[in-house]
């Protein structure tokens, strides 16, 4: 996708009904990389301004979400989830597809928000609005029928093999920045990574977001977060979407704080009616989650483009961030005695 393929009878036809005249703007930057992102201004105005949202214009890159089914689970969750998770999202407006090959999906923009920046980072305290919206996210879908269509978090590759094919390419490119307890144990850890993967697929579970980065989420101006990119949907524990949140985001990690906001979480979530996932059990797929992301972050580092350049600093900088909130909440000790076993 590109900006001259984005006409006025292409539009037209994705979105079945009269485009005079359209104007496209690239956007998205290196925080789009999974996917090329074009404003789209079109005449009638009245129509509004839109996002069209194709595949990632990086062959390595488009592959790797193909064969993993990213972007058909965004289509999924817009058409069968959205309504019922009632959280702020752009809509759907209309998908074009052809036979074996990447949707295009054409979205509402949200006008007078900010993009949230991973790099920038924020604090577990201003995460609570966000914390809040997962809860209202997996408390909704928790029980919706159509959530069992979502793949489950242990489905598909096996972790552990991918893990050890991965390795090898992540030491060469991020090696240098593993702190010395890390550096050792990591080339033994699939094993580990396939145990946690398990723990986390057990019920309860829910529908999760997946990603949640701050590249992911827009903030308006009260402060009132909407979430982007459904790519990543999964069936798991809510556990994960926190770790996740926290891992890659926070510029510091201080157990207290983030117990706050847990807690925040979890009174939501019982305001969402959704009572089988209990405190000491968030809690604990809270660590599962931040141990586990450690198998993501290698797969993710050794067949991503991450290797240069400003996307290679802001990888290197969510990996410090993981070293940060592994050593916090625990789990490295867990990590080294599962490998001296």
């Amino acid at each position: 996708m590109s900006d001259p393929e984005i006409t006025a009878p292409w539009l037209a036809k994705v979105l079945k009904t009269h485009v005079q005249a359209v104007q496209v703007t690239p956007m998205g930057g290196e925080t789009g990389f999974s996917g090329a992102l074009f404003r789209v201004d079109p005449v009638p105005a009245s129509l509004g301004a839109m996002v069209v949202k194709g595949p990632s214009p990086i062959k390595q890159l488009r592959d790797v979400m193909m064969q993993s089914g990213f972007y058909d689970r965004e289509v999924q969750f817009y058409r069968y989830l959205a309504k019922a998770a009632d959280v702020p999202t752009p809509q759907l407006l209309g998908v074009d597809q052809l036979p074996g090959m990447p949707p295009i999906l054409v979205l509402s923009h949200i006008d007078d928000a900010r993009p949230g920046d991973q790099a920038r980072g924020l604090t577990p305290e201003a995460a609570t609005p966000i914390v809040r919206l997962l809860a209202r996210l997996h408390g909704r879908l928790a029980n919706h029928p159509a959530a069992a269509d979502v793949p489950g978090m242990a489905q598909g590759a096996d972790i552990a093999a991918a893990y050890a094919a991965c390795w090898p390419g992540f030491q060469a490119r991020f090696g240098e920045y593993l702190p010395k307890w890390l550096a050792e144990i990591a080339p033994d850890l699939g094993p580990q990574m396939a145990k946690l993967q398990g723990e986390l697929a057990r019920a309860p579970v829910t529908v999760l977001h997946g990603d949640m980065r701050l590249d992911n989420v827009l903030f308006r101006r009260d402060g009132s977060p909407v979430f982007l990119d459904w790519q990543t949907i999964v069936r798991g524990r809510a556990g994960y979407d926190l770790a996740y949140l926290s891992a890659g985001n926070f510029l510091h990690h201080d157990q207290g704080a983030i117990d706050c906001l847990l807690r925040a979480y979890h009174a939501e979530l019982s305001e969402q009616g959704w009572a089988a996932y209990d405190w000491q059990d968030l809690r604990a797929d809270y660590r599962r989650g931040i141990g586990f992301l450690w198998a993501r972050t290698v797969t993710a580092g050794a067949q991503f483009p991450f290797a240069q350049g400003a996307a290679h600093e802001r990888f290197r900088l969510a990996l410090e961030r993981w070293c940060d909130a592994a050593e916090c909440c625990g789990i490295v000790d867990d990590l080294r005695r599962a490998t001296a076993v």
